[in-house]
């Protein structure tokens, strides 16, 4: 949020909030480190930048390393630092094979200096049919015992409070590089505190080839204090132990959960009708207690007025803890019916009331024209914010030592709306033009094929972007990323199967199902030998794949013979293992097969609900930390058809919040994973429909941290400055708007003269493709934070991607929806509620001790109030006369106030200033602050001081 001291009747130039701006220290890139042995390597290296932070210092910097095993012992060694960085190397020794994990402690010299720490794995990779290696530190393999199998995370951690809801179910994903589809294995638990004891429960105590198992903590009855268990995986005579921790805190405790009442999410929701499209899908929202007992509660529409919103159920209980594998959350359905509203923005809110205590959520409406008549056969409603579907969202091209370019990729796009068309150009930051991308403007629904050229690029990371215009009865503007990584020979080789799933149907006693293409790409090295062992969890041999030996990349087919099947669903998996690379990372293609009766049969053993495959990424896949992956889920029903209109939620078992995938069409969902660290990581997707039983299904990878780290915008990171509103609120051209991330900028900077700048210390904000004026840029050590202001051109488009490039390294991009406008007032607490930043007109604060008086005029502060006339130009100071355009209305204490003027402050960039008239007969005290702008309203919970 932006500073707003209000001193002397002068506005400073405004910077990061307490707790989220400069902090000094150290910080470590990257903050976790990977090592792969895949061969006869005796050391491996890996090297860490380490940067002080805060205000520079007249004696060099001076750090103390220490290094902890997790597993595997004294495997892990740190050089002193030298030149700003640090070197550790790993030291395999006899170590079988399997994952191994040490934590490096960095802390700098200095009294009161933070430690910072390094988390380091190091990954075995066995050969398959020599000495083989267990899943872990604690397992033994044998002779023949193949290479292993992995369970992710290697750790799992559950907090709650006394008398609270327990905490939400876990997963733990198992899954073995080249075990192939059939080994099978099993789980047991082991409770060490107190001994005996009931807390720790899993779902599921077997299973075959790779899956995931359900991890639960019930701490009932259970007094503060940590408790300790283990799960231990096994298959063979090897053995993964996995511990698990559950802290119980008292209700008071800074580090536990307080025992809220009510607790709703999202707070924000953003429906937009498109001209000819299915009105709005309905959208979820949940409803918890941390209570012990449930709680009962009732939803309402407000003001009365907002006919064209409705809640179902408008009541219900929270449930007091999670049933197992379930869910804590109770929840009701949001619905919009337009009508025959006009074109323009809408809001209202759902008041959310149980236990003594009220919880809001915003609700906006943006009609861009009148919805078709009727809903369109096989199209999903308007569940996102955008019009379009990209497909994928985020690229990523690989290459060894620049000598081979990687396989073409084609962009998909697809629209509810007909009649759109786009236009995109390719742009790299660095090393030249080594993106091309084939058929750039077309009608939607259409394809873009996008080629990277190695040449003679060399080993690094490179990034460029492919901006969309969407033009239509919808404008939209979009940035897809392109992530080259050229690594130098002697990479860990790696074949991938793209997509990582594939789906037939079929009918008993019909014909077989066309063939699906799939393609086996190779990563680390310019090709990779392979030969594919298939299985089929029942039903016989009904898979092939073709070839089944190869060199890849290769295209492959694959068939399903369902000759002797009867009804039903059936499951197999391709595993393509290396056979010139022994210590190459194999592919796993997973396959379904739904067999359906013939019409008017019964259905022997056939399979109920949902079916979930993850197309992206791939089993066992390899990620960067900071970098964005894109995440592709299909969904199936009973008979195999593809199922639109449910909601998708992607869990990470790290510290990245859940995510909510976007219809794209065809049962598929897409959205991407932004990874925070580095480590071994499962991915969870839960997929429900109205009605339908949910289905969770996983995948598992490793996320290695990068020396040369891509800047990354969190989700829903961007929100206005004045109240850092939800995500999920639209935000408004000509406002100052705070966005946070990681690696996105080395300086504490902010600008110094005005017009703002376009760059500070490197870094650039382009919003829609357009760079914005910047306010500040703040260094921290969990996240980043730049200020900016966002370009008045906005008002052309209902939506605009955000990217952030840092020295010439591009972030992923952040979709934000656009309104005409959207207020949001600054407080004095930098929250957003509160004391507004209120003066009188002698330009003195209005405090308690000096409050407003009624029938005074006070000056209120603000941004994100929309167009003025005459118009303002983006990153330029206002004049004297630049008032709003809309309507703008005050409420003060629930009584009109008058307005004698709103419009951007005199000399000052995207802030507003509203003198606005103390109502005469306002009740002392704290009085409420209504700001509302062409009927969309800011100010919940503000207050000015009335005396």
């Amino acid at each position: 949020m932006m500073i707003l001291w209000i001193l002397g009747g002068v506005l400073p130039a405004q910077g990061p909030p307490p707790g989220r701006g400069p902090v000094s220290g150290i910080h470590l890139t990257p903050d976790t480190v990977y090592f792969t042995k895949a061969g006869n390597e005796t050391s491996l290296t890996q090297t860490v930048q380490v940067r002080q932070m805060g205000p520079p210092s007249a004696s060099p910097l001076s750090v103390a390393t220490a290094v902890t095993s997790i597993s595997g012992g004294n495997w892990l060694g740190v050089s002193p630092l030298s030149g700003g960085a640090l070197t550790l190397t790993a030291t395999p020794g006899s170590l079988a094979a399997g994952l191994y994990e040490a934590r490096v402690t960095v802390t700098p010299s200095g009294s009161g200096a933070t430690a910072q720490t390094i988390a380091a794995f190091l990954r075995i990779i066995g050969v398959p049919g020599g000495p083989g290696g267990p899943g872990g530190p604690s397992g033994s393999g044998g002779p023949g015992a193949g290479p292993g199998f992995m369970v992710r995370p290697s750790a799992l951690t559950f907090r709650m409070t006394t008398g609270g809801a327990n905490p939400p179910t876990n997963n733990l994903h198992v899954s073995s590089p080249g075990g192939g589809a059939s080994f099978p294995w099993t789980a047991s638990r082991t409770i060490t505190t107190p001994p005996g004891g009931s807390w720790l429960q899993i779902a599921n105590t077997s299973g075959t080839g790779n899956g995931h198992l359900q991890v639960a903590a019930n701490g009932s009855g259970l007094a503060v204090g940590q408790y300790a268990g283990i799960i231990t995986v096994g298959s063979g005579s090897s053995s993964v132990p996995v511990p698990v921790t559950l802290e119980v805190t008292s209700q008071g405790s800074t580090s536990g959960q307080e025992a809220r009442a009510l607790v709703i999410s999202p707070a924000a929701f953003n429906f937009i009708v498109l001209p000819g499209a299915p009105p709005p899908a309905p959208k979820t929202l949940r409803i918890r207690t941390t209570r012990s007992t449930p709680v009962n509660w009732t939803a309402a529409v407000v003001p009365a007025g907002c006919n064209w919103l409705s809640v179902t159920p408008a009541s219900g209980a929270t449930p007091a803890s999670p049933p197992t594998g379930g869910t804590v959350w109770a929840t009701t359905q949001l619905a919009v019916t337009p009508g025959s509203l006009a074109r323009g923005s809408y809001e209202c809110s759902v008041k959310v009331t149980g236990g003594g205590a009220t919880e809001t959520a915003r609700v906006f409406l943006r009609i861009l024209g009148p919805p078709a008549a009727t809903p369109t056969s096989g199209v999903s409603g308007t569940t996102g914010s955008s019009a379009v579907q990209i497909t994928p969202p985020v690229i990523e091209f690989s290459s060894t030592g620049g000598t081979v370019s990687p396989a073409s990729v084609t962009v998909r796009l697809n629209s509810r709306v007909s009649g759109l068309t786009f236009a995109s150009i390719a742009s790299t930051a660095q090393g030249g033009a080594w993106m091309n991308i084939t058929s750039p403007s077309n009608t939607i629904p259409g394809t873009i094929l996008v080629t990277a050229t190695a040449g003679s690029l060399t080993p690094g990371i490179y990034t460029g972007l492919i901006t969309v215009n969407i033009a239509g009865s919808v404008t939209e503007q979009r940035l897809i990323l392109v992530t080259f990584r050229v690594t130098p020979p002697g990479a860990t080789p790696h074949l991938i199967a793209r997509p990582a799933a594939v789906a037939f149907q079929a009918t008993r006693g019909g014909a077989n199902p066309a063939a699906a293409q799939v393609s086996l790409e190779a990563r680390g090295a310019a090709s990779i030998p392979y030969q594919a062992t298939l299985s089929t969890a029942s039903g016989g041999p009904w898979l092939a794949v073709s070839p089944a030996t190869g060199t890849a990349p290769q295209s492959l087919t694959v068939n399903v013979n369902i000759t002797g099947l009867a009804a039903g669903r059936y499951t197999g998996e391709a595993v393509f293992q290396a056979t010139g690379s022994p210590g190459a990372i194999p592919a796993t293609l997973q396959v379904v097969l739904t067999v359906m009766a013939p019409r008017g049969a019964a259905v022997a053993a056939a399979e109920t609900g949902l079916f979930g495959l993850f197309l992206d990424p791939p089993a066992d896949f390899s990620a960067t930390a900071n970098s964005p992956e894109a995440v592709r889920v299909m969904l199936i029903d009973a008979s195999g058809n593809p199922v639109d209109g449910a909601e998708v939620t992607v869990t990470s078992s790290g510290d990245e919040p859940p995510f909510t995938l976007e219809p794209s069409g065809d049962g598929t969902y897409t959205g991407v994973f932004r990874s925070l660290r580095g480590g071994p990581v499962s991915l969870t997707a839960a997929a429900a429909t109205d009605g339908g039983t949910p289905v969770d299904f996983a995948t598992g990878g490793d996320v290695e941290g990068a020396a040369q780290p891509a800047p990354l915008i969190f989700q829903e990171g961007i929100v206005s400055s004045a109240n850092f509103a939800p995500g999920a609120t639209p935000l408004a051209p000509g406002s100052i708007l705070s966005l946070f991330g990681r690696n996105l900028t080395a300086s504490t900077l902010a600008a110094s003269a005005l017009p703002l700048p376009r760059q500070l210390g490197g870094v650039k904000v382009l919003v829609a493709g357009l760079e914005a004026p910047l306010v500040s840029v703040a260094a921290g050590q969990d996240f980043d934070q730049i200020n900016f202001q966002a370009p008045v051109e906005l008002a052309a488009l209902n939506r605009a991607d955000v990217v952030v490039s840092n020295n010439g390294v591009l972030s992923n991009p952040e979709g934000i929806s656009i309104a005409p406008g959207v207020p949001g007032i600054f407080t004095s607490n930098q929250q957003g509620t509160g004391s507004a930043a209120a003066l009188h007109a002698d330009f003195a604060l209005v405090t308690p001790a000096r409050p407003a008086r009624s029938g005074e005029t006070i000056l209120l502060f603000a941004t994100g109030l929309g167009a003025v006339q005459p118009a303002s130009r983006t990153g330029e100071p206002a004049g004297t006369l630049a008032a709003v355009s809309g309507e703008v209305e005050v409420r003060i204490g629930g009584r009109p106030a008058a307005v004698p003027f709103a419009g951007l402050a005199p000399g000052f960039v995207g802030l507003y200033q509203i003198n606005v008239t103390v109502p005469v007969g306002a009740a002392p005290g704290d009085a409420a602050v209504e700001v509302t702008v062409d009927g969309i309203s800011a100010g919940e919970g503000v207050v000015v001081p009335v005396g």
